[in-house]
C-alpha cells in the first residue's frame, strides 16, 4: 500500500499568509479602542437657586477641552452627561484617567459639593463611571 500524501495547494498557502496578516494587523487595533466615558449627574444651583430648565451644563479637561455638555430639563438637576475620554486615534481630544474636571453652570465657573459639603474646584474623570457632581455657580 502506498502513502497518502498532500501537498498544499494555493488556497491553503494564501488562507496561512492571510491569517498571519492578520495576526500583525490586529493588535494594533485592539489597543486603539477608545475608553468608556464617564456619565455625571447631579443638582445644579445657580445663583443659590435651582437652575431652570434649559440651563447649560458643560464639563472641561484640564486643558480646557470640552468633553460633555447638557441642557438642564428638571428644575435644578442634570444628568446624565456624558465626558468622553481622549482617543488616541484623534489626537487629545479629552481627559485621562485621573484627570482633572471642570464645570460650568450657564457661563459661570462653578465649584463642586461632595456628599459632606467640602467644596472643590473639580471633580475627577474616570474611564467607564458614574459619579454624582452636585454644582453650585458662581463659585463660591
Amino acid at each position: 500500500m502506498g502513502r497518502l500524501t498532500s501537498k498544499p495547494n494555493q488556497a491553503s498557502l494564501f488562507c496561512i499568509a492571510l491569517a498571519f496578516l492578520l495576526l500583525l494587523i490586529l493588535p494594533k487595533f485592539a489597543l486603539s479602542i477608545p475608553p468608556l466615558p464617564t456619565e455625571y449627574y447631579g443638582f445644579a444651583r445657580l445663583y443659590g437657586m435651582p437652575a431652570p430648565p434649559g440651563t447649560p451644563i458643560t464639563a472641561y479637561d484640564s486643558r480646557g477641552n470640552i468633553c460633555g455638555k447638557f441642557l438642564v430639563e428638571n428644575l435644578g438637576y442634570y444628568g446624565t452627561m456624558t465626558c468622553r475620554g481622549a482617543d488616541e486615534n484623534y489626537g487629545d481630544l479629552g481627559p485621562i484617567e485621573n484627570e482633572q474636571i471642570y464645570f460650568k453652570v450657564g457661563t459661570f465657573p462653578a465649584t463642586v459639593l461632595n456628599a459632606t459639603n467640602q467644596t472643590f474646584n473639580f471633580s475627577r474623570w474616570y474611564s467607564g463611571t458614574f459619579m454624582e457632581v452636585n454644582l453650585v455657580s458662581p463659585p463660591l
